[in-house]
């Protein structure tokens, strides 16, 4: 019955892989926006922002990047992994690498793999003592392909195929009275479709937050997501730095109803995070990534700091 279970839940996620999002939604690749909820797109302020929110890139001042794994629900036959460079460029805005690799492998055998490759931009258009406005983008490339079938008598198999498209997000952040942050995104705004001959349309996917740091320390937010066509998902979090070094991070999010939670461990420019998700019926979600933080921008390092303005 256990083998049964984990082939339904296989064949569920393969047949609606090509109704989703690729790299799959619905698989948070940032453990710090896992571990507080739905109220992420408003927070976001490190590389975090290319998955989320490209506008939160703008904040950023430093070089900064990071990689995360994760097994969804705990089972052994998914992996995905994700990556995000930040580079900073001073007066012209940040500009960010991403890539993710969702795959399913089962019985020594590649089921499928889906992969996105991504561009993003963010740079502030407003700002003064009191309120900010920043814009940013993301042009991604999204590859799906799908493994091959059992061989015949003859050795012989059939691949199942591939197909790639372009999608593009956009996002918006805006700060208030420097306690306050505001952020949306739209995630495949140009409504882009994948497969041939039956192309399937990837979901578009607005996300809102609302962020508020009573201290420095300490923040809350609420949030919520619509992917178009389903129901709204909302949340709310909080992340609280109780040392310079270690953060805890607490979320909720409904539809599904799941409890979010994990710590942030920042030292000497080295970024450790972990989150745990919990789920109604399936096993829960362990979240790991690691990053380094830079105080220079790519410019500076570059040494073209000074030739372009600098700071």
């Amino acid at each position: 019955m256990k083998q049964l279970f984990s082939s339904l839940i296989l064949l569920i996620a393969l047949a609606s892989a090509g109704f989703s999002q690729v790299a799959s939604y619905g698989i948070i690749p940032y453990p710090r926006a896992a571990a507080i909820g739905s109220g992420y797109a408003g927070m976001v302020d490190d590389p975090g922002a290319v998955f989320f929110n490209p506008a939160g890139l703008a904040g950023i001042q430093g070089i900064e990047g990071t990689l995360s794994y994760q097994r969804p629900y705990g089972f052994s036959f998914f992996d995905d992994f994700a990556g995000s460079l930040v580079l900073p460029m001073n007066q012209y805005g940040t500009a960010a690498l991403s890539v993710q690799n969702f795959s399913v492998n089962y019985a020594g055998n590649d089921l499928s793999a889906e992969r996105v490759v991504g561009l993003s931009y963010g740079a502030t258009l407003l700002k003064d003592i009191h309120s900010s406005l920043a814009l940013g983008i993301t042009g991604k490339w999204l590859y799906w392909k799908l493994g091959d079938s059992v061989p015949d008598a003859s050795g012989t198999s059939v691949s199942f195929g591939q197909a790639s498209t372009f999608g593009l997000d956009v996002g918006v952040q805006a700060s208030l009275w420097r306690r306050t942050k505001v952020g949306a995104s739209l995630v495949n705004v140009n409504n882009p479709t994948i497969g041939d001959p039956t192309p399937h349309d990837l979901p578009q996917i607005f996300r809102a937050g609302i962020c508020y740091q009573p201290y420095p320390s300490v923040s809350s937010v609420i949030g919520a997501e619509r992917v178009l066509g389903q129901d709204v998902e909302f949340g709310a979090g909080a992340e609280a730095w109780v040392f310079p070094e270690l953060a805890l991070r607490i979320g909720i999010t409904s539809n599904p109803n799941r409890f979010t939670g994990g710590i942030g461990i920042h030292f000497h420019g080295l970024m450790i995070d972990y989150a745990y998700l919990t789920h109604p019926q399936l096993s829960g979600t362990h979240q790991v990534s690691v990053g380094m933080q830079m105080t220079t921008s790519f410019l500076d390092l570059a040494g073209l700091g000074s030739r372009g303005g600098g700071k």
